[in-house]
Parts: C-alpha cells; structure tokens; sequence
C-alpha cells in the first residue's frame, strides 16, 4: 500500500506544481523525500496540520483558470486532486496510519464527487 501513497502524493505534487501553487507542492515534495529515508518523520508529516487542518491546508487549494489552464482543466484537475487526497486517506488508513481529520476530510471530498458528478 506504500505504492498508493506514494501514487497519490505524486499526483497531488503534480497537479499543484502545475498550477503553481508552490509552497504546497514544496510541502509534498517534503514528504516524498522522506518517505523511504525517515519513517517516524514521514507519518508525522503525513498526519500534520499543513495537510488537514486550517486555512492553507493542502487538501482546500483552490485551483484557478489561467493562461495556461482552461476551465474545463480546472474541473477536470479539481476532480483530480479531489481523486488523489481520497486514494491518500485510503492507503493511510490501509497502513493504520490514522487521523480523524483526513478522514473526516476524504468523506467530504467523495461526497462532493458524487454531487459533481452522480455516475461516479
């Protein structure tokens, strides 16, 4: 299940390098790289305020059309990112890696999925 987690904190770090949301992709980047090298660190990270809690925290970036992004990409990587905390939450919970934040966090995101897109 670390393939998972890895999986989607790649995508997250993808999508808000994309969008240049840098201090949350240098966040992620944080965690990827101490993934394999610092395992009481990464579950720290991993379970820290700056993902779940508060204003600025990872999960509520807002992503915005540009020059680069149209709206119908914004929708689609909003859904995206949505996908990607959710399987994060998943794996972690599969890892026992447990906070009731992310978990309250990735039941909202799924709701939101299904109201923006009932066939899911």
């Amino acid at each position: 299940m670390a393939g998972a987690i890895s999986s989607a904190l790649n995508d997250l770090h993808d999508i808000l390098a994309s969008y240049k949301r840098t201090q949350q992709a240098e966040a992620i980047t944080r965690l990827i790289n101490c993934q394999s090298s610092d395992a009481s660190r990464f579950e720290s990270l991993l379970t820290s305020d700056d993902l779940w809690r508060g204003l600025g925290a990872i999960w509520m970036v807002t992503l915005y059309e540009s020059n680069t992004h149209t709206m119908e990409d914004v929708r689609n990587d909003e859904r995206r990112f949505r996908d990607a905390i959710i399987r994060l939450v998943e794996a972690m919970v599969a890892e026992g890696i447990r906070n009731p934040e992310a978990e309250k966090v990735s039941k909202r995101l799924d709701a939101m999925n299904r109201f923006t897109n009932p066939a899911r």
